[in-house]
């Protein structure tokens, strides 16, 4: 065999071998990108808003479901109790919608955040929706009233 033959018959076996795992690298490769662009689906996107509604316990408010959050008559100051134990803050917006609060305000077992609940706040931060949950990650609070 001389080497000119060798090189004939390997462009013919290897060459046909080699630009098929090259074409399944480069599909799964575009496969793969076009997953993660489903997968992101808007969702990880974040738009920074402001956002009007008063502080409330989530996890209250979820049990007792209904806009107008009443916390139970025999513990009082239930919001600002269960959100020193770090339970999740949320804000209730005039229309009902309801956002979880996190980022720096919420740190902390919600430090900044226990001063103000039950009051009217205006919250300013990254805004995100997955299904039917949203949340806010909040980087400013101004106090609309108590």
């Amino acid at each position: 065999m001389t080497p000119h033959n060798a090189k004939r018959i390997s462009e013919m076996v290897i060459s046909p071998v080699f630009r098929l795992e090259v074409n399944r690298c480069v599909s799964y490769v575009r496969y793969s990108q076009l997953l993660l662009v489903f997968a992101l689906d808007g969702s990880a996107f974040a738009a920074t808003q402001m956002i009007t509604g008063q502080l409330i316990d989530e996890t209250c408010y979820k049990a007792n479901t209904g806009v107008d959050h009443k916390m139970p008559e025999d513990t009082p100051g239930c919001a600002t109790t269960c959100a020193k134990m770090g339970q999740p803050v949320a804000l209730l917006t005039a229309d009902g919608k309801v956002y979880t609060v996190t980022g720096d305000l919420a740190a902390n077992n919600n430090a900044k955040l226990i001063p103000h609940m039950s009051h009217k706040v205006e919250l300013t931060g990254d805004v995100t929706e997955k299904g039917s949950t949203m949340t806010i990650a909040a980087s400013s609070l101004k106090m609309i009233s108590r």
